[in-house]
């Protein structure tokens, strides 16, 4: 019975340094990448303050092809050069894919701090997350944002 409490022990012990790892690693290699659609967005809010058509720049990496509203969100993070809105946003997706997962666990009623470190492992090793964060989409914040207007339904 103790060897199988300590094996459990030594499991989720090795399974909390592999996902606090793959997250510092994420973080780490998203450092200092160049987030394509967050320069988008990020100038574009900059454009909408200083009254000039944020469809028509063209210095942007992209064209924007949202609305207007979209932009609202990164009106707060035009209070900072773009390095360090850059940071918070990374930070803010990350937390968003953590949010995403303690969520869902949630609505299906299997939360359990196990589950949610082996999948939060998995989702940093699945390429649609890792496309989504070095790209710089909002798509984790808006599916966050959906889960937890489910969640509180």
């Amino acid at each position: 019975m103790a060897t199988m409490a300590t094996n459990r022990k030594v499991s989720f012990l090795l399974l909390f340094i592999l996902c606090t790892f793959l997250v510092f690693y994420r973080l780490f290699s998203l450092w200092n990448s160049f987030l394509p659609d967050f320069h988008v967005f990020y100038f574009s809010a900059i454009d909408l303050l200083q009254s000039r058509n944020p469809y028509a720049d063209t210095l942007l990496f992209t064209q924007l092809n949202y609305p207007i509203i979209s932009l609202m969100p990164f009106l707060l993070l035009t209070f900072f050069p773009f390095y360090f809105a850059s940071k918070i946003y990374i930070i803010l997706n990350i937390l968003a894919l953590m949010g995403i997962l303690f969520l869902s666990l949630k609505i299906v009623k299997q939360f359990s701090i196990r589950s949610f470190l082996a999948f939060l492992v998995l989702s940093l090793f699945f390429f649609p997350v890792s496309f989504t964060l070095g790209m710089g989409q909002v798509n984790l914040i808006a599916y966050f944002l959906l889960l937890l207007g489910i969640y509180l339904q």
